[in-house]
This record gives structure tokens, C-alpha cells and sequence, in this order.
């Protein structure tokens, strides 16, 4: 049996994960369609850390 964690965090917080690991799964296995709240950039930003 297989034990599923998902988290997701919008807005300001934290989220510390430890002993996860990617799968690859066949198209039987349905995906979650998230639109974002909001229109993502063009380019990265901050890449240098310099905000928070």
C-alpha cells in the first residue's frame, strides 16, 4: 500500500520535506490541474536571493 503526502502553500510560510521521492507513472494516473492565482513572469526572478 502506498502512502500519498501533497502539500501546497500559497502566500507567505514554510514547507520542510524530508524522504521524498519522484516516479514516473503511466497516463492511467490522473493529474491535478493547478491554475495559479496569478500570471507567472516571462523570466525568473530574484535569482541572486536578494529578497524574501
Amino acid at each position: 500500500m502506498a502512502a500519498f503526502v501533497h502539500i501546497l502553500l500559497t502566500g507567505t510560510g514554510h514547507v520542510w520535506v524530508d524522504g521524498f521521492r519522484f516516479e514516473e507513472v503511466d497516463h492511467s494516473i490522473p493529474v491535478t490541474n493547478l491554475e495559479p492565482e496569478r500570471e507567472l513572469p516571462n523570466e525568473p526572478l530574484n535569482l541572486a536571493f536578494e529578497e524574501l
